[in-house]
């Protein structure tokens, strides 16, 4: 599938310097403005702040849905992917 409409993410910047995870959020960011949606999963407030809405999860269960003031990420230099285009 080259095209998804849902991205998965589970945890993508744990291991990433601080510059390294705004660059991916960026791409994550430019996906999401293209249309797509991201659920992203992660333990870092900091980077939970760069979502429009944070679910938090305990124990298997819902504690808090809230939309947020998102952050904004521009990403320096990376683009994120096109879909290929058929010619014919």
């Amino acid at each position: 599938m080259t095209n998804p409409a849902i991205l998965l993410a589970d945890e993508p910047t744990g291991n990433l310097d601080s510059r390294t995870s705004e660059e991916v959020i960026g791409i994550f960011q430019s996906l999401n403005d293209s249309g797509k949606t991201i659920v992203l999963i992660t333990h870092e407030p900091d980077i939970a702040r760069y979502a429009k809405r944070v679910v938090h999860v305990r124990d298997g269960v819902i504690q808090k849905d809230e939309r947020i003031q998102q952050y904004r990420v521009e990403p320096k230099g990376i683009e994120a992917p096109v879909a290929p285009v058929a010619v014919e």
